[in-house]
């Protein structure tokens, strides 16, 4: 499910059910928007952004790989960390590195 690669996290699965309920996604009606959303390459946008901007990959994601991310060493406002042994849904299936690696970006940013 997802591309995932260990399962999400119990505790963010739970959460997840209940935003579910709370604000359920029509996926039949949204189809062109998440068709969207996959299509779309932001790579020369990002090469000219100047506002700090941090790029979460997992080394395991069938989507969206480290190489993405390459436009990260030509824009120096662009940070990247690559988490390992994890999938597309990096943020619920590996929750401590993940938010250790956002908390390090705010803390630079401070």
């Amino acid at each position: 499910m997802f591309g995932n690669l260990n399962g999400i996290d119990p505790y963010v699965f739970d959460l997840l059910k209940v935003a579910r309920q709370q604000y359920p996604f029509n996926r039949d009606a949204n189809q062109e928007l998440v068709a969207d959303v996959a299509r779309q390459d932001y790579r020369s946008t990002l090469a000219k952004t100047k506002v700090p901007t941090l790029l979460v990959t997992a080394n395991q994601s069938p989507f969206y790989r480290g190489k993405y991310a390459q436009v990260a060493k030509d824009n120096p406002v662009i940070s990247h960390v690559a988490i390992n042994q994890g999938g597309h849904v990096i943020m619920a299936e590996k929750v401590g590195a993940f938010n250790q690696v956002v908390e390090d970006f705010l803390k630079k940013l401070n």
